[in-house]
């Protein structure tokens, strides 16, 4: 992170400095036009950033023993979402795990994605976020919530 830094002061400092530092000919002269010129440069940070918010990792250098894993007894998890009997023959196992692992970075967190190959030769992504207690507990929740109002509005014709 230390060379990143640098390198993004050494982009920006001098062009900040110039319309912010006092005896520079640009310096606000308003609150008003100091909150302007600042959400200005927050914009175009977040745009310069946003333009890499996606990165792609490869997996083998991430976990040489996740690249190599192949089975065809570990199910692909999120098949048992509905009240119904889960039918063990027609769920999709882990054929192996894919090569790319994407890095997206919202809301000043970066989340890993990964992507499981299954038996039926599709790809299925999944969320890899790091456990932060009160993030992961609340996040969990939501999604207990979320299974429960489906399954209830499914049993009625107007909310289908």
């Amino acid at each position: 992170g230390n060379k990143k830094h640098l390198a993004f002061v050494q982009r920006y400092k001098k062009s900040f400095e110039r319309g912010f530092l006092p005896d520079g000919s640009k310096f606000p002269l308003t609150l008003g036009v100091l909150l302007k010129k600042l959400k200005r440069w927050k914009s175009h940070l977040q745009y310069k950033v946003g333009e890499r918010s996606q990165i792609d990792l490869r997996l083998e250098k991430l976990s040489p023993y996740l690249i190599r894993f192949q089975s065809y007894d570990i199910e692909i998890p999120g098949q048992y979402l509905t009240d119904q009997e889960p039918v063990v023959e027609q769920n999709i196992v882990l054929h192996r795990f894919h090569p790319d692992v994407k890095v997206h970075h919202t809301h000043g967190f970066s989340h890993r994605r990964i992507g499981m190959r299954g038996n039926d030769g599709k790809r299925y992504s999944f969320l890899v976020q790091y456990s932060i207690s009160h993030i992961t507990r609340s996040d969990e929740r939501m999604m207990q919530v979320y299974v429960l109002f489906n399954r209830m509005m499914a049993k009625y014709k107007e909310t289908r």
